[in-house]
């Protein structure tokens, strides 16, 4: 998992640690490159609060990569499983 340190969570902080780490732990080796370069993620946010988060392929066959072979290709649930935990502890380091 990335070191967050106490910077507080921020939308486009985020959504850049998030591509990248899912970028370099992808699990598939890539044929094209396509699934890996257009896998991104969204955070919605204004300066008030942090709203959904959207982490998703860009190819048409990345459904596949997520749920074929048992999902052993799958990133985006990796994605959360690692982010989840460091987004809550920001927040909660932020309403202290």
């Amino acid at each position: 998992a990335p070191d967050r340190g106490p910077r507080p969570v921020t939308g486009d902080r985020l959504q850049q640690e998030m591509v990248e780490w899912g970028r370099v732990n992808a699990p598939w080796t890539d044929r094209t490159g396509d699934a890996r370069k257009l896998l991104s993620a969204r955070v919605l946010s204004n300066e008030f609060a942090i709203g959904p988060i959207i982490v998703e392929h860009g190819v048409p066959y990345g459904i596949w990569l997520e749920i074929a072979n048992g999902g052993r290709f799958a990133i985006l649930t990796r994605i959360i499983d690692v982010f989840g935990p460091i987004i809550m502890a920001d927040l909660q380091r932020i309403l202290r």
